[in-house]
């Protein structure tokens, strides 16, 4: 049914005999894109929305544009380093805080004594889930 509504819709702005001005542009840039939108139907796996990458990406992006405003570069680099932290934190599905506990553990070098691949260190840091 979508592809039938799709293909009315390119013959539709395709017998358009004179578009003007802003229109022009939207069948030229619906024209342009005709082959990339065929392929929803010749990639079954393709998604239909992109919200779950927008998602992703959104706390990276919002990152970025705060440390357009840090006042020194040390201070813009030491939020990038921490958000990065927390995000891959998040990325492998860790609590966050306990994550934070163990990098940081006063009196010791915390993650950054372990070494590795150590079967024991790693599992300390899955037990953070």
């Amino acid at each position: 049914m979508v592809k039938l509504l799709l293909d009315a819709f390119y013959r539709f702005i395709e017998g358009i005999a004179y578009p003007m001005h802003k229109l022009n542009d939207a069948v030229k840039n619906a024209l342009k894109l005709k082959d990339r939108v065929q392929q929803i139907f010749e990639i079954g796996e393709l998604p239909l929305s992109n919200n779950s990458v927008e998602q992703s990406i959104r706390p990276s992006t919002i990152i970025r544009k705060n440390s357009l405003f840090a006042k020194a570069t040390a201070g813009a680099e030491a939020n990038a380093i921490f958000y990065t932290i927390v995000q891959t934190a998040k990325l492998n599905n860790l609590n966050v805080f306990k994550y934070l506990e163990l990098i940081f553990e006063p009196g010791s070098e915390g993650l950054f004594a372990m070494e590795s691949n150590s079967s024991a260190d790693l599992r300390q840091i899955k037990s953070l889930r």
